[in-house]
């Protein structure tokens, strides 16, 4: 009987999904496929360079705004 494994990368420009097929003393690549994270609109006007000191800082997402993990599984589900 054959066992589907999916293989999973999340990373922080794309979603990668490797699908492998094993049997019994057989492994089969089926797919791979790759899914680009959707854009983040910039907060910033178009020209505006970043205050010094907050182009580096990890701060709390703002009401409305997506986190990196809710835009990587967003990419994951159209896989």
């Amino acid at each position: 009987m054959a066992t589907t494994i999916l293989g999973i990368d999340l990373g922080s420009y794309s979603v990668k999904l490797a699908r492998l097929e094993l049997s019994f003393r057989n492994m089969h690549l089926i797919s791979i496929d790759e899914q680009r994270l959707p854009e983040v609109p910039s907060r910033l006007p178009e020209g505006a360079l970043p205050v010094e000191g907050e182009q580096g800082a990890a701060s709390a997402p703002e009401v409305g705004e997506e986190t990196l993990l809710q835009r990587q599984l967003r990419a994951l589900e159209q896989l």
